[in-house]
């Protein structure tokens, strides 16, 4: 089974990598996309491959809500957040989710989770070119 995330044709059974030591860190069946989350883009049910420190150093309070940050077991680097304290539960705000950094984890093939839900480096910006190089050019030609 697949499905398209932006202009991306994504199969179910893959994985999701570390995007610096590529370890396996979940199925991408367990990550619920939402492009209306603007800071996590959605959040995953699970996750494996990952370190999540019982220590209060490596938690968080953000609006009433404990975090405690979620590591890659291979390269350490910050992946994400669990949910291990609710102020106010919702559908959206479950204790025992993950809201990863989609900027460091990827699809097997290399693209990020940001760039496939928000769009990324493979869109260009649109041409600002003002003329100003033109004007110059003109003024310089005139001066000889």
């Amino acid at each position: 089974m697949s499905f398209i995330i932006g202009n991306h044709l994504i199969n179910v059974r893959g994985c999701i990598l570390c995007c610096f030591c590529e370890t396996r860190v979940s199925f991408i069946e367990h990550y619920v996309p939402n492009a209306q989350d603007l800071v996590y883009g959605g959040y995953f049910n699970k996750v494996f491959h990952v370190v999540v420190p019982n220590n209060v150093n490596y938690r968080r309070v953000v609006d009433g809500n404990t975090l405690a940050n979620v590591y890659c077991i291979n390269c350490r680097i910050l992946l994400g957040w669990e949910l291990i304290a609710v102020a106010q539960p919702s559908q959206y705000y479950v204790v025992g989710r993950f809201f990863m950094r989609l900027k460091q984890i990827m699809y097997l093939s290399g693209v990020t989770l940001h760039d496939s839900l928000f769009g990324g480096a493979n869109e260009q910006a649109p041409n600002q070119q003002d003329g100003v190089m033109n004007r110059i050019t003109m003024k310089m030609d005139v001066r000889q």
